[in-house]
């Protein structure tokens, strides 16, 4: 009877030796360093569209009082105010902007995003919107069928203004703006 139970815990002990030294032969496998081999936020390659987004992913909004916000904006950002720019992104076309008229709608102004999918968070997240979130205000209205409005990818030009006083709506702007619908790049 006590040799069953020896046989018993001989079994188990090999077992978890077994397993032990599979787990040894394992770990042993693992190379330490070349973290710059992992791909990362730090090393990811991005498009000149991309770039051009760079330091409005600096910007930090903080909410006040769910009325106001204050915003730290990076001072390569800042140093662009007044200057003329180009943005490529995704367009997010709202009511009082827009007006139809049959299956055409006239733009006069609208917001741009980084991308499509930063487009649904700024729809939850206020901080997020009031970080990416650009207004762009035409030179003249931009007629659109309903269909090209759907997750448009557009490009803009124009002068680039910070009015942080309606962080709600946006604290960038892109006045004189000129745009034409593109292909994805």
């Amino acid at each position: 009877m006590n040799s069953g139970k020896a046989n018993k815990w001989a079994i188990t002990l090999i077992s978890l030796a077994v397993i032990a030294c599979l787990y040894l032969i394992e770990l042993s496998k693992i190379e330490v360093g070349g973290s710059e081999r992992v791909p990362a936020l730090d090393n990811v390659k991005a498009s000149e569209a991309d770039k051009r987004w760079e330091p409005f992913y600096r910007v930090r909004a903080t909410l006040i009082d769910n009325q106001n916000a204050e915003f730290d904006i990076p001072e390569k950002l800042r140093r662009k105010d007044g200057e003329q720019i180009t943005l490529t992104g995704a367009a997010m076309f709202y009511g009082s902007g827009c007006t139809a008229s049959g299956d055409k709608v006239s733009v006069e102004y609208f917001f741009l995003v980084p991308s499509l999918s930063i487009a649904d968070a700024c729809t939850i997240l206020p901080e997020v919107m009031m970080r990416y979130r650009v207004r762009v205000n035409l030179v003249e209205p931009w007629v659109l069928s309903r269909i090209e409005m759907t997750a448009a990818i557009i490009r803009v030009s124009g002068r680039f203004r910070i009015d942080t006083s309606k962080p709600f709506e946006a604290a960038f702007i892109v006045e004189e703006a000129e745009c034409s619908l593109i292909e994805n790049e």
